[in-house]
């Protein structure tokens, strides 16, 4: 076997790998065979016409060449219902670990031919049929039992047995849309953060260092999720810098969450930890950041903040 036939053979198996959307499944890429029904067809074909000869009936040669061509006819649709079909799959958005992502695929006829009992197959999962008539078909596939990282939906096949079900074709196609996995988050309080996760102090709560919001500490640089009731307007008049108000308060409510603190576990479960303390600190409207070798990110809040340290954790590789 050549390298270019076994490129094919690949090819008719697993698809061409992932793929940008949208995707058109033109007619080189679609497959089709008969199935069980379509054999079983053919075999009573054959059976009138071998009756038709054996007693010379031209009715019974008229009925074996009109089911025959019905068959063949069958197959042209069979084919021309899939082939065209354009597949556009959206990224599923971000999910923790051992959730199930979700990711929204269409399925469109751009010549405004409809199609119709287009099945959706995942390897392993759930099979979903769509027509496309008024307009295109919208569905949801679901992939579960993710780990952390970035996950892709893997390979697809949309197929079809319109309209006699005598012959299945299929298109396999891969996107190239993923999903976001962070790590499943382990609840412990925030001021274990303060102390690596010691044991020794996993309940002790976060106070102020000096008085309350009205102690003024300093200025510092604007960063993204700071409000505009921090920002330090005259110093932005005279010089264009944005600076932003510290007060003891707030800044002894800041967190941070160190990966190199948690010598005592598993990079899995620094992992963990660190997810679960980023979501505690959201919800309790806390400033922090996050330190990961060779990535920081600096002190901030809101869902931005969320958004870029967990995905950082998402795709954290030691």
């Amino acid at each position: 076997m050549t390298r270019k036939a076994g490129e094919r053979v690949k090819r008719f198996w697993k698809g061409r790998g992932p793929e940008e959307s949208p995707v058109l499944l033109g007619p080189r890429r679609v497959y089709i065979l008969p199935t069980g029904e379509g054999f079983a067809f053919a075999f009573a074909v054959l059976v009138i016409l071998l009756g038709s000869l054996n007693y010379q009936s031209s009715l019974g040669f008229m009925l074996a060449f009109l089911l025959a061509s019905v068959g063949l006819v069958s197959m042209i649709h069979t084919q021309r219902n899939l082939a065209g079909v354009t597949v556009t799959v959206e990224p599923a958005p971000p999910v923790f670990a051992g959730e199930s992502a979700h990711f929204p695929l269409r399925l469109d006829s751009p010549s405004g031919k409809k199609r119709y009992s287009l099945v959706v197959e995942q390897k392993g999962g759930e099979r979903q049929a769509a027509d496309i008539s008024a307009g295109p078909a919208i569905l949801v596939l679901a992939k579960g039992e993710l780990r952390r990282g970035v996950a892709s939906l893997g390979l697809v096949n949309l197929t079809t047995r319109y309209p006699l079900g005598f012959f299945r074709a299929w298109a396999p196609f891969e996107s190239s849309a993923t999903c976001v996995v962070y790590p499943a988050p382990l609840f412990t309080p925030l001021a274990a953060a303060q102390t690596g996760g010691g044991e020794e102090s996993p309940g002790q709560a976060l106070s102020p260092q000096k008085g309350g919001v009205e102690d003024f500490y300093g200025l510092r640089e604007w960063e993204r999720g700071d409000t505009p009731a921090r920002v330090h307007w005259k110093s932005f008049a005279r010089s264009g810098a944005l600076l932003v108000k510290e007060f003891e308060e707030a800044r002894a409510a800041s967190l941070l969450f160190d990966y190199g603190r948690l010598g005592g576990y598993d990079p899995e479960t620094r992992l963990s930890l660190l997810c679960g303390w980023v979501v505690t600190a959201e919800r309790a409207d806390k400033s922090y950041s996050l330190s990961l070798p060779g990535t920081t990110i600096g002190q901030g809040r809101g869902a931005e903040q969320r958004a870029r340290c967990l995905a950082a954790l998402a795709r954290f590789e030691e």
